[in-house]
């Protein structure tokens, strides 16, 4: 863990997350606006970003790191709206029953269907090993949050070719919409891409009413062990990367340009379809070669004519009067010789 991320973690803890170096454009914001039944408001949590291209892809909690939402008062969701997400508010439906826009609904990006946003727009899926997808369904007004503190885990998400997981002008993403008579509390967890990076953010950030609210916790999930040869030295924690050690399956390159192979002893990723030299003490010998393909050069790269000289550090003329550098002297060489006899430098 790098040094300014400890400090962070540390300054959060104390309560002093105003400060300069730990402001973090990954920012939970909550809005309240009334809803059009009285007595009611409306909630909107939107994930903070800090370029049009960054996404946020998944809402999640687990053993690892528990997720956990309430709501002073129980929470309203409309009878006519089937599902969990925003993808059940047809705007037809709406038209009819215009309290369907009260409903609460968990959500990446979108207020409705996504047929109803653009061809590249998708609704979320959901993983719901805690409950997560009842709560935004349950009508009875029994229940007033949920908690994913279990192995598998709950939440939801975009397919990464989603649209609406895009932040755009507006530099933030809609997560999440309750309404209710009460006030919201929570811990919060989402899952940041930014584009052309393989590694993702991972962000848990508690909020209590309105406002927008710094992370608690702001960092790469990966490897943390310093062994293996998948450390991330910029991880604070590790969700569902495992850590990789010699033999393990491995990868490199950039997106459209992977390469898949397995650690060697050395930890270097060795790819499963390239060739080359494989002799460590050749002068080409190439860590990521799987297979010999016979082009391996041993010794010291030195021309023809040419010899290594230790104690120099470099390739020397064999033979000094060896001017063409073929390995012999000979009348070539005297020719040369004669050639350039009385000229000064």
């Amino acid at each position: 863990m790098n040094v300014l991320i400890r400090l962070c973690l540390l300054l959060a803890v104390t309560l002093i997350p105003f400060l300069g170096v730990c402001q973090s454009p990954y920012t939970l914001t909550i809005e309240s606006f009334p809803s059009t039944q009285e007595g009611l408001t409306s909630y909107r949590f939107y994930v903070g970003l800090q370029e049009a291209e960054d996404a946020c892809f998944s809402v999640f909690g687990n053993q690892e790191l528990p997720m956990w939402f309430s709501m002073s008062e129980a929470i309203y969701n409309s009878p006519y709206n089937s599902s969990w997400s925003a993808s059940g508010l047809n705007s037809a439906f709406v038209s009819i029953f215009p309290e369907m826009v009260d409903d609460s609904y968990a959500t990446i990006g979108l207020t409705g269907p996504a047929v109803e946003a653009d061809d590249l727009a998708s609704d979320p899926g959901l993983i719901d090993g805690d409950g997560v997808g009842a709560f935004f369904q349950n009508t009875d007004g029994n229940l007033l949050g949920f908690y994913t503190p279990s192995y598998t885990g709950s939440g939801w998400y975009a397919a990464s070719t989603s649209s609406n997981a895009i932040a755009g002008p507006e530099l933030r993403v809609l997560i999440m919409q309750v309404t209710s008579a009460g006030t919201p509390s929570g811990s919060l967890n989402y899952r940041i891409q930014k584009p052309g990076q393989l590694n993702q953010v991972y962000v848990q950030t508690e909020f209590d009413g309105v406002g927008t609210f710094q992370p608690n916790i702001n960092g790469e999930e990966g490897c943390m062990d310093v062994a293996a040869c998948n450390y991330n030295p910029n991880a604070v924690f590790s969700l569902t990367t495992e850590c990789a050690y010699p033999g393990s399956f491995c990868y490199y390159g950039v997106p459209g340009e992977i390469y898949y192979g397995t650690y060697n002893e050395a930890c270097y990723c060795i790819a499963e379809n390239e060739n080359g030299c494989t002799y460590p003490t050749a002068i080409n010998y190439n860590p990521y070669s799987v297979t010999d393909d016979g082009t391996c050069v041993f010794g010291h790269p030195c021309g023809p004519g040419t010899v290594w000289d230790e104690e120099l550090g470099l390739c020397v003329v064999a033979m000094p009067s060896d001017s063409n550098f073929d390995g012999c002297v000979q009348l070539e060489d005297l020719l040369a010789m004669l050639v350039s006899f009385g000229s000064c430098d």
